[in-house]
């Protein structure tokens, strides 16, 4: 039997299965662009530090550090997930919504106003008109920030169980995933631990079309 503490109460009769989870949502083939999110990041304000280096020394790194804390917050705070999944015999359901602590949101919106203000002071302190444009896009993102809000828990629901033709079975990250053909996209389900794992898997081999197709690798969709 699975862990108590990784069970939901059923909210219906029919669910056979109930676990929550914390874990990425973002597609693992997609894990490769945080890094150059990362470069991206920096490296405009960098080349700007290192151009006007002999009179902005102080100032310019202010800014630099600023903007590559935010990028950073971005990319490690906001990718995890809350996950809540409730298992039928006829199909499956997930709620998820982005994890991110009340703390957090404060801290974000505090460095993108520190931004805000750190490059129009820049932007006064040079005069300089070819500085207007990346200033004044990196200063509604930065101002975008100040409104931002966690986006509301999503609900999902898979197809009936006998529409799926094939699941892929990753013990690596403890994800298995149904979906219709051979494409990779479907119904996730992402496990909180090995045990829990074997059960939702067994599970599935008792409501699937004995055709379906069993597949043991790393899951990339």
């Amino acid at each position: 039997m699975a862990s108590p503490k990784n069970l939901l109460p059923d909210r219906a009769s029919s669910a056979k299965l109930s676990w929550s989870a914390k874990r990425i949502k973002l597609p693992r083939s997609c894990f490769w662009t945080l890094p150059l999110f990362m470069l991206a990041s920096f490296l405009p304000v960098g080349i700007l530090v290192w151009y006007l280096s002999e009179d902005l020394n102080d100032w310019m790194m202010t800014v630099s550090l600023s903007i590559g804390m935010l990028a950073l917050l971005l990319v490690g705070a906001f990718r995890k997930s809350h996950f809540h999944y409730r298992i039928h015999l006829e199909r499956a359901e997930v709620n998820y919504q982005l994890c991110v602590p009340r703390y957090m949101e404060d801290f974000v919106k505090g460095m993108a106003l520190i931004v805000i203000v750190a490059l129009l002071g820049l932007a006064v302190f040079l005069g300089s008109a070819v500085l207007l444009g990346p200033v004044a896009m990196v200063i509604i993102a930065a101002l975008r920030l100040l409104s931002w809000e966690p986006p509301p828990a999503v609900h999902e629901t898979s197809l009936p169980w006998h529409n799926y033709q094939h699941v892929t079975i990753d013990r690596y990250f403890l994800i298995i995933a149904v979906h219709v053909d051979e494409e990779q996209c479907g119904f996730v389900a992402r496990l909180p631990n090995k045990e829990l794992f074997e059960q939702y898997l067994a599970f599935l081999r008792t409501v699937l079309p004995p055709t379906v197709q069993y597949r043991e690798g790393i899951w990339w969709g």
